[in-house]
C-alpha cells in the first residue's frame, strides 16, 4: 500500500513547542484499501493482521484513523470487520458503543469547560 496518509510526526528538537494538527484526515485511497482488505477477508482482522498485510506501513493510530474515516468498517475487541460481513448484532454493538463513547466525551468536555469557566471567569 502506498500511503498518502501522513500521520503527525514530531520533530527531533524536544525544546521546540510542537503544534498538533487539528485533524489528520486519511486519503480516500487508503480508506478504500482498508475497506477492500476487510471486504475480501470476510472475517475479523486484528490490528496485527492488518499491519502484517501492509508490511508494517499501517500502525495502530493510522489504522484507527482509517477505520474512523470509513462508514463501512466496524471495530471492537476482535479487531476490524467490513459491515458487509458483520452480523446485525455486531453492527448494533459497534454502533451503540461509538454513540455511548461520544456521549461520555461530550459530558467530559462540558465538565472541563464548566470548571475552566469557574476558574477563569
Amino acid at each position: 500500500m502506498t500511503s498518502t496518509f501522513a500521520p503527525f510526526a514530531p520533530s527531533r528538537d524536544t525544546t521546540a513547542q510542537v503544534e498538533l494538527p487539528l485533524a489528520a484526515v486519511p486519503a480516500n485511497t487508503d480508506v478504500r484499501w482498508l475497506e477492500h482488505l476487510l471486504q475480501g477477508a470476510h472475517c475479523w482482522l486484528t490490528a496485527k493482521d492488518i499491519a502484517q498485510t501492509s508490511m508494517g506501513r499501517v500502525g495502530d493510530r493510522d489504522l484507527r484513523a482509517l477505520a474512523s474515516a470509513s462508514a463501512w468498517i466496524i471495530s471492537g475487541q476482535k479487531g476490524y470487520k467490513h459491515v458487509a460481513h458483520a452480523t446485525t448484532e455486531e453492527i448494533t454493538h459497534a454502533s451503540n458503543w461509538l454513540v455511548s463513547q461520544g456521549k461520555l466525551m461530550i459530558k467530559r468536555g462540558l465538565r472541563i469547560k464548566r470548571n475552566a469557566h469557574r476558574r477563569i471567569g
